[in-house]
């Protein structure tokens, strides 16, 4: 695994399980009556500020 690993207490999901999470939350909402779901933030940066970016 990648990502939080480094930090304890950081929680991991497998990727089954982050799907099946998110489809029961859309599920749940559309059940109430939402029309539109959007997407925002499609992913988490790891990489430390400063570093990999072109940044010093």
């Amino acid at each position: 695994m990648i990502g939080f690993t480094a930090y304890p207490g950081s929680p991991t999901l497998l990727e089954s399980t982050l799907v099946a999470v998110l489809s029961d939350i859309i599920d749940s909402l559309l059940g109430q009556g939402f029309a539109r779901i959007h997407r925002v933030g499609q992913g988490v940066d790891t990489t430390p500020a400063g570093h990999g970016r072109g940044l010093a």
